[in-house]
Parts: C-alpha cells; structure tokens; sequence
C-alpha cells in the first residue's frame, strides 16, 4: 500500500522475479531488471573491479482500457510489514508498511473484478465476471515494449532484457 513513500498513482507494489508490479487505479506498470548481474553486483569479488559496470532496466505498462474508477484493496494481509526510508527527507518515509497476499480491484468494468496474486511464486491475474456482465469490455493496451507475440493462447510480451509469456 502506498503511504507516501512511491508515485501518487502507485496503490500497492508487488515484488516480482527480476522486478516490481506497481498497481494503479487502471494500470499494472512493471518495472523489470536483470536479477543475475544484480546478484553479481552485490556478491562478486571481481564487482569492485568494474566501478563503470551499469544495471539495465525496463518499465513497460499494462493500461485497462475504458476502465471504470475502481476500488482497489489490499487482501489477506500479512502479519510482516516494510518499512521505506527514501533519501534524507523524514516526510518521505513509510514505517510499518501492511503486506498484502492479493490485491483486488472492485468493479474495473461494469460488473467485472480483478484479483491480483502469486502462485507457485508466479504472478497470476483474474477477471471475475460476474452473472449478467459482458467480458468483451476487458481489454488492455500495453506501451514502453519492444514488441508483442500473440500466439493461439498465449502473448509473449518483449522486453530490452527478457520476453514474459502470459
């Protein structure tokens, strides 16, 4: 949940493999990096010897399309918390941060949710239609990719560093 400490569009920030999802009122932005030259970076004798070496990033979003202004809510909290100390300012630090499991958004479309959650340590995504609504007004668009693969049942979107297959 975001007490100050992101992006006033930023509700909730969720840790992915090589990155982070920060949930908005209708948008996923993910913000991608490389995992193994970060562990590199950090555990490497030979690290220190490279001083100009740079990380690479991506940030691409996911936009829902005539989304309606939903409710989103953090779900199944946790018993831990974070806490963000950024930069030298108090004001923009978060102590005691809730942790969620799921984050839920209530009524995205008319009479559509969506849940947002991990499994076997993937991120998962769920539209609930519910009785009476039509799932032809779930649609997205995605900005800041290198490209997009659609085949049969699945996207593959790319990235500067990685394509993830949905």
């Amino acid at each position: 949940i975001n007490h100050g400490q992101f992006h006033e569009n930023v509700l909730f920030k969720a840790e992915i493999p090589s990155g982070n999802i920060f949930a908005e009122k209708s948008a996923l932005t993910y913000h991608l990096y490389d995992a193994q030259l970060l562990q590199d970076l950090h555990h490497s004798p030979e690290a220190d010897s490279n001083p100009n070496q740079k990380m690479q990033h991506h940030a691409f979003k996911m936009q829902f399309v005539n989304a309606s202004p939903a409710t989103v809510e953090g779900k199944e909290k946790y018993k831990h918390w974070f806490n963000y100390y950024l930069g030298n300012n108090p004001d923009k630090w978060a102590k005691k941060v809730p942790a969620f499991g799921e984050v839920q958004w209530q009524s995205l479309y008319n009479g559509i949710d969506m849940r947002l959650y991990t499994s076997e340590n993937q991120l998962k995504y769920d539209f609930i239609v519910n009785p009476g609504s039509d799932p032809d007004k779930i649609k997205w668009k995605y900005s800041g990719l290198e490209g997009i693969t659609v085949r049969k049942r699945s996207i593959t979107l790319n990235t500067s560093l990685f394509d993830i297959s949905e």
